[in-house]
């Protein structure tokens, strides 16, 4: 009965000098796929959705975080897929992460996802969202 149902993960926060590891990335689709399942019970249990899907839903539902971008949110969400399968099958590696400006900017834009998915779950309207500024 103490089971945490309303908290977030803050694991997509920068806590190091280096933000950019293969390490990090999978925290934060840990933190993405945490939020996402909050956001969107249902979309979340059909296991004909899978993570790309999710993560277009979500850059849709937030066009805001890609509004400056010449990526698409199917674009960026194939892409963040891709880092994601190149990890866990083991073809990326800490200096892939550490030399490719890409995969950085991926990471930056997931970690502006996950903060307004955080916003949203704890009550926040997408019209409040959109307002809040900062800098990642």
């Amino acid at each position: 009965c103490n089971k945490i149902t309303q908290s977030i993960p803050l694991g997509h926060l920068a806590c190091t000098s280096f933000p950019y590891t293969p390490q990090r990335f999978i925290e934060q689709i840990m933190a993405f796929e945490y939020l996402f399942e909050k956001l969107e019970q249902k979309k979340a249990k059909d296991r004909g959705f899978p993570l790309k899907q999710e993560l277009k839903s979500m850059f849709d539902l937030f066009p805001q975080i890609l509004s400056n971008d010449r990526l698409s949110s199917e674009n960026i969400s194939e892409q963040l897929k891709e880092i994601r399968r190149n990890i866990v099958h083991g073809y990326a590696y800490y200096y892939d992460f550490k030399t490719d400006s890409k995969i950085q900017y991926m990471i930056m834009q997931l970690d502006r996802l996950i903060r307004n998915m955080s916003l949203k779950w704890i009550g926040f309207s997408l019209d409040e969202i959109n307002e809040f500024k900062i800098n990642l």
